[in-house]
């Protein structure tokens, strides 16, 4: 049976994601020469600013049998 062993672990690092504000509609979109107007929001596609995050307590560690 396999036995894990104390080895050098890193530490480990974490993401924020936060999604950055949509922005202000223009005021007149036209589209294919038309008369209509569209404004509306894009949420499938958002522009996220990810930063890391330092690790402040020691990781955890677990040794013993491979099950």
């Amino acid at each position: 049976v396999p036995i894990r062993r104390l080895a050098p672990v890193f530490a480990v690092t974490e993401y924020a994601t936060v999604p950055l504000p949509v922005p202000e509609a223009p005021e007149v979109i036209v589209i294919q020469l038309s008369l209509l107007f569209a404004v509306h929001a894009q949420v499938d596609a958002v522009v996220t600013l990810t930063l890391p995050l330092s690790a402040e307590d020691e990781t955890d560690l677990l040794f013993g049998l491979i099950e």
